[in-house]
């Protein structure tokens, strides 16, 4: 009388765990949603990434507001506040595209808008000046590698 072979269940069992676990796993890490202009969005890591057009029309309203943001200092330390806020709060919708593509232009925009919000907080006009145009020159070179990016859409840029 021959015994069956019970060997083999262990290691299917364990084969089974692994696939099961990596399938959670993998789901946990990414997701998708509508972003408001009704296109699809995926979440990496936890950051969001959009389409390109929706990354033109963010770095667009950042560079609108960076702009205008030494002149709001030297006006209204507060209202700056509320800019650079502003800024942070346009950014999060969109650097997780740019951090996925060009991980240096995205170390650069982060730094620049390190330099604003410090000069804000200092009341330091010239160090706003220099974040806002360090942010513009890494804006301008992450549009020349991405296509897709070149052309910034008819956007309006929100009041802080």
């Amino acid at each position: 009388m021959t015994r069956p072979r019970l060997a083999a269940a262990p290691t299917r069992c364990l084969g089974l765990a692994v696939v099961v676990t990596l399938a959670l796993v993998g789901a946990g890490c990414s997701s998708e949603s509508t972003t408001g202009s009704g296109a699809t969005a995926t979440t990496v890591a936890g950051y969001q990434i959009v389409p390109d057009a929706v990354v033109t029309a963010g770095l667009h309203q950042v560079e609108n507001l960076s702009d205008t943001l030494a002149t709001d200092l030297s006006a209204n330390q507060t209202k700056a506040k509320a800019t650079v806020a502003t800024i942070y709060e346009l950014w999060s919708g969109f650097e997780g595209t740019i951090k996925a593509n060009a991980v240096a232009s995205y170390l650069d925009m982060e730094d620049a808008m390190g330099k604003m919000k410090a000069g804000v907080d200092a009341g330091t006009t010239a160090e706003v000046q220099t974040g806002s145009a360090t942010f513009a020159a890494a804006a301008d070179k992450y549009r020349l590698t991405w296509p897709g990016t070149t052309t910034p859409p008819s956007v309006s840029t929100p009041t802080p």
